[in-house]
């Protein structure tokens, strides 16, 4: 076996198979932003990557061309395509690729150190046994960063704090690369040097903990920028709150005034009509006409203080919002979930329409308790342009600092073992959302930040999804 293996051409497929594990590390990451079906996308890069292994041999022994040569070749084959598979800004789709090609020349640097003793100067492919050994290595930090990349890596690219973070990163990540390249044709010369290469293979095996630790670190400062984030949008509650509090102190000044003097105005329309003056008597009542109103919205203050925001906001973009809320005093969620829920659909479908002409400028948003247990949320509005979804359901884009907003959405309807459902059809941008409140009314209120747990059971989604769209 191992003889059919040193056969040049075998060389060339061992060494070349190092793509299958550098796919992994770039595609893991990417997964919440396939613009494509998932098993469309393994399938495709399937197919790269035996035309890289299978015909790349065949094209590196016919010109004598090194195995490094042919990897960084396909690049050129896999990064196009990559970029129509999935919808993410730049800076994290180079990321990603930037990280995967880095720890592949980490794998090549280490395993030329290892097996520099046993090398024959060849610097077309490494021996079997060389290539084995690395293929091993670069699986190895598949499974070692594997968690990392498919969990916390895809939540870091919706923090919206760290977008300048990826573009810098680049830059680093390319330094390192060529740091690894520059050591790698050192290796004739290691197997003498036991010293230099003692040195070298410390520095090597503590290069992933390091790497994993630093992303580790950066995950926790996410979290505490998520934990500021939250007390930012409290804060912004409260001042919410106190200006509906101020408006609604006004009212009631404005209120206990017109009534004091309600009994004189009487007494002057009563005499104007009774003179037969109906054109003083009009202008009077006209006069009349600026009474107070303060609309109520909800009867939840603060939720009724985000969407007195909003209201304004519309009108002052010369938006029409249709609202139609049923919800109780006290909500069995969160109201700051339920705040940053609503604020962000409200503050996209604004955003939507502002573009539009005037005439079309309508937001329809509905909110209610379907039952004890279940709350619908639905906001519509119109939009121009073409939006295509992701596989997850999410509008696909590639602009910084945009579309982070439904992503969050997402994450907390599904927190409280919810569903969301997106429809572009027909020029209208519709969102249904199905949750499952489960705290009681006095934690609800609370604003700290306690983990809300998912639901045993929840129904299944689609009948969900068609409870919202025929009940709201």
């Amino acid at each position: 076996m191992i003889a059919a293996l040193d056969q040049p051409y075998w060389r060339y497929v061992l060494e070349l198979a190092m793509v299958v594990p550098a796919s992994v590390l770039c595609l893991v990451p990417l997964r919440k932003s396939y613009a494509v079906p998932p098993l469309l996308v393994a399938l495709v890069a399937l197919a790269e990557e035996a035309v890289v292994v299978f015909f790349g041999a065949i094209v590196g022994l016919q010109q004598q061309l090194p195995s490094a040569l042919i990897l960084a070749m396909s690049v050129v084959l896999f990064f196009p395509s990559l970029m129509l598979a999935v919808q993410i800004s730049l800076p994290k789709l180079l990321f990603c690729f930037g990280n995967a090609i880095m720890l592949s020349v980490y794998v090549n640097l280490l395993t030329t150190i290892i097996s520099a003793p046993w090398e024959q100067d060849d610097l077309l492919t490494f021996s079997p046994r060389s290539s084995l050994l690395c293929l091993l290595f670069a699986f190895f930090l598949c499974v070692l960063f594997f968690r990392m990349l498919y969990t916390q890596m895809t939540d870091l690219f919706y923090e919206r704090q760290l977008d300048t973070l990826w573009l810098w990163s680049i830059p680093v990540m390319t330094a390192v690369t060529v740091l690894f390249l520059w050591h790698i044709p050192l290796s004739a010369s290691l197997a003498g040097d036991s010293e230099l290469r003692s040195r070298l293979l410390v520095t090597l095996l503590l290069f992933p903990f390091i790497l994993l630790v630093l992303f580790r670190l950066l995950w926790r400062f996410s979290r505490r920028l998520h934990a500021e984030a939250d007390l930012a949008q409290e804060n912004s509650l409260l001042q919410m709150e106190s200006k509906r509090f101020a408006s609604l102190s006004r009212y009631l000044n404005e209120t206990r005034a017109l009534r004091h003097d309600f009994r004189q105005h009487l007494r002057v329309l009563s005499g104007l009509a009774q003179s037969g003056k109906t054109e003083e008597l009009a202008e009077y009542l006209a006069s009349l006409e600026d009474v107070p109103v303060l609309v109520r919205y909800s009867a939840n203050p603060t939720v009724d203080a985000l969407i007195a925001y909003y209201a304004a906001l519309a009108e002052n973009q010369a938006t029409h919002i249709d609202w139609a809320l049923e919800l109780p005093e006290e909500l069995n969620m969160r109201t700051t979930d339920f705040c940053a829920i609503l604020g962000n659909l409200v503050e996209n479908a604004l955003q939507a329409v502002e573009k539009l002409p005037e005439e079309r400028r309508r937001v329809q948003v509905v909110a209610r308790m379907l039952s004890d247990r279940m709350l619908g949320i639905s906001v519509e509005n119109p939009y121009t342009g073409k939006i295509r979804l992701r596989s997850d359901g999410l509008p696909a884009v590639r602009r910084t600092n945009h579309g982070v907003g439904l992503p969050s959405v997402a994450a907390t309807v599904k927190r409280y073992g919810g569903t969301m459902d997106l429809d572009v059809s027909g020029g209208v941008f519709r969102v249904s959302i199905l949750m499952y409140p489960n705290l009681p009314p006095a934690k609800a209120a609370d604003t700290a930040v306690p983990e809300v747990p998912t639901p045993a059971s929840a129904p299944e989604a689609d009948p969900a999804s068609e409870k919202i769209n025929s009940t709201l």
